[in-house]
């Protein structure tokens, strides 16, 4: 991440590593980042449903299910 602070990939992985290890807030920090600069990736949505379920953001959760609802619809990322 130091060499390439703006990868999206990174940042995603980073923040599966922190919800892996309960770090909620530095999760939702990488994989909001992430969703930042690729609002159409996949895994760092649905690791971001995941923080906001446990982050008892249930309406963040839903919107971000129905996003990857229509991707998978389309058959492309969401």
């Amino acid at each position: 991440l130091q060499a390439r602070p703006t990868d999206a990939d990174a940042l995603a992985l980073l923040g599966v590593l922190h919800l892996a290890a309960g770090r909620t807030a530095e999760a939702a920090d990488a994989l909001r980042k992430a969703l930042y600069l690729a609002p159409d990736h996949t895994e760092a949505t649905e690791h971001m449903i995941a923080v906001c379920e446990r982050r008892g953001g249930r309406a963040r959760a839903a919107a971000l299910r129905a996003k990857l609802a229509r991707a998978n619809k389309k058959g492309g990322a969401p």
